[in-house]
């Protein structure tokens, strides 16, 4: 015999929560396509351990700016071309 599905409780929020949506204290608000508030319990995070992001090192921002201060200014050579740097040359005006 198959399970029957329970249904949460509907419940008719104040107007002044109809808009609410994110987190306040341990309960988190969604609100839903249809317009309808749905309030659920906040995940337990304390028990989980925070992963070191496999694409930290592999931003086109921080790769630029390891190559720059190591001395290969991809952008001089892209707008220079093969022309050298004037002494004391910066990129701030």
């Amino acid at each position: 015999m198959a399970k029957r599905r329970r249904k949460a409780p509907r419940i008719e929020l104040h107007p002044m929560f109809l808009w609410i949506r994110g987190k306040m204290g341990k309960i988190v608000y969604r609100l839903t396509r249809n317009g309808n508030v749905s309030a659920y319990p906040a995940p337990d995070m304390s028990r989980v351990k925070a992963k070191k992001s496999k694409r930290s090192k592999g931003r086109p921002y921080d790769m630029a700016l390891a190559d720059y201060h190591h001395g290969n200014d991809m952008l001089w050579i892209k707008l220079y071309g093969d022309q050298e740097k004037p002494e004391g040359w910066t990129w701030e005006p």
